[in-house]
């Protein structure tokens, strides 16, 4: 289980006490008030994770119907300007422009959904996987509703779209690993895992670029591990068995922690096996020399790749350009 993210409703909003009646219903004011109010309760002392994530998605979309209304009446004088104040993790959010609410409660939406999504990685992928996509969404609505907040002044991380856009790539990028997961599994062929690797890579990259922090460079490493995992199981099946041991020996020489990946990680915890029994064959039948073939394309470039970038396959190597390749992508993610 990962720890959830503690969000509060530090101040109550009466929107019947707010919107002037000759404009807006006030039996829909006090319905938008009351389901703040049960939400602010139900934070306080959370429920079921489902029940509050329902709840959440009720008052987003009772709240949307409002900031619609307001957005084409902004001449309507208020009754009272409303203050939207709320506590994340300890952190005192508060401000009184209505799209600050909007971000506010739909950034809880995603983060309990992503919460919820990764604790259910341990038990069933795919369900998480779908969970995710919704988060996605979510966090795709809340950066349009950034677009529209021109004033806005930048003191918080959920008004930053480039924060916004890194969560996004690091779902993504939990997407891809969760079929990687499932792909295991099934035994799926080297050469399609490698691919949908290469594409987890491609998010880990755009997620550290958009936002560089730890969590974003740790994916990242898993994800290039399992790249040339399956980049060393397609060469063993061209026959390339040097170069294959190469790129074990060189790209996966560390434990790798999959997290909550069971196949994954029971792919990595037999990697010292898988090495030593291709040295015994090569050592006894092949005779090939251990060398580096044609380099991997690097993680930051895959960010400006339109399509899937195919594995190498050229009958010639370079040891220099691997060699490169290997030290420039290690640095990048330090």
């Amino acid at each position: 289980m990962v720890n959830m993210q503690q969000f509060h409703i530090r101040e109550s909003v009466v929107f019947e006490n707010i919107l002037p009646d000759e404009y807006y219903d006030v039996s829909n004011a006090l319905s938008v008030s009351r389901t703040r109010m049960c939400l602010q309760q139900m934070l306080d002392d959370p429920p079921d994770i489902q029940q509050l994530i329902s709840k959440c998605m009720e008052y987003n979309n009772e709240f949307n119907d409002i900031l619609q209304f307001m957005t084409k009446n902004r001449q309507i004088q208020l009754k009272i300007q409303p203050i939207f104040h709320w506590y994340i993790n300890d952190m005192s959010i508060s401000s009184s422009c209505w799209l600050m609410e909007s971000v506010l409660i739909k950034h809880t939406i995603a983060a309990l959904l992503e919460h919820n999504g990764t604790n259910l990685l341990e038990t069933d992928v795919k369900k998480a996987s779908k969970i995710f996509d919704t988060a996605i969404k979510t966090r795709e609505e809340l950066l349009d509703i950034l677009d529209l907040w021109k004033w806005k002044q930048l003191h918080y991380n959920i008004l930053h779209k480039n924060w916004h856009l890194s969560k996004i790539y690091y779902l993504k990028t939990q997407q891809q690993l969760a079929m990687i997961d499932v792909g295991i599994s099934k035994q799926t062929p080297a050469k399609t895992l490698f691919t949908v690797s290469q594409r987890a890579v491609k998010c880990a990259a755009s997620a550290i670029k958009m936002w560089p922090v730890s969590v974003n460079v740790q994916i990242l490493h898993l994800t290039e591990a399992l790249r040339y995992l399956f980049s060393s199981n397609i060469l063993w099946s061209r026959e390339k068995y040097g170069q294959s041991i190469y790129r074990i020996q060189n790209w996966i020489s560390k434990p790798i922690d999959a997290g909550p990946y069971k196949n994954i990680q029971e792919h990595f915890s037999n990697i010292s096996f898988l090495l030593n029994e291709r040295q015994k064959d090569n050592e006894s039948i092949y005779f090939h020399k251990i060398e580096a073939g044609l380099p991997l394309i690097e993680a930051f470039e895959l960010i400006h790749s339109n399509e899937d970038v195919p594995h190498p396959s050229s009958e010639e190597t370079n040891v220099e350009n691997e060699t490169h390749a290997t030290l420039s992508s290690q640095k990048s993610v330090e």
